[in-house]
C-alpha cells in the first residue's frame, strides 16, 4: 500500500467508515476506490481534496493526506510555462532522463538544494 492508501485507510476507519461508504460520499465505484486506496490505480485529480472535505480533516490532516497523495503517484510532471527559456526545456528534459542513473549521495544532494525552494 502506498503512504496515501495507508492515511486515507486509517482515516476513514478514525470515522468508522467502510470503503463502499466511502465511494458513495465522494461518486466513485468500490472496486475504483479500492484500487486507488490500495495504489494500484493513480490519484485522479481533486479526489484528495474531494476526500478530505469528505472526512472532514482539519488542516494538518489535509496536509499531511496531500503530501502523501503527491509522494504516491507513480508520475511525476515537471509544469514548464508555456514560453519556458530552451535551457529550462533542457535542464527538465535531462533530469528526468537522467534520474534513474543518480546515486543515492547525488538524489540526496539535489533533494537538499530543492527541498526549501
Amino acid at each position: 500500500m502506498t503512504p496515501f492508501g495507508n492515511k486515507l485507510k486509517a482515516h476513514r476507519k478514525a470515522r468508522n467508515l467502510i470503503l463502499g461508504d466511502l465511494a458513495d460520499k465522494i461518486s466513485v465505484s468500490v472496486s475504483f476506490l479500492s484500487q486507488v486506496e490500495t495504489g494500484t490505480k493513480r490519484i485522479p485529480d481533486g479526489m484528495v481534496d474531494r476526500i478530505a472535505d469528505v472526512l472532514q480533516l482539519n488542516e494538518q490532516e489535509r496536509s499531511d493526506i496531500l503530501a502523501a497523495a503527491a509522494i504516491s503517484q507513480p508520475k511525476v510532471e515537471i509544469k514548464l510555462a508555456v514560453n519556458a527559456a530552451e535551457f529550462d526545456r533542457k535542464l527538465a528534459s535531462t533530469f528526468a532522463n537522467s534520474f534513474a542513473r543518480l546515486s543515492d549521495g547525488e538524489k540526496k544532494a539535489l533533494f537538499e538544494v530543492l527541498k526549501d525552494k
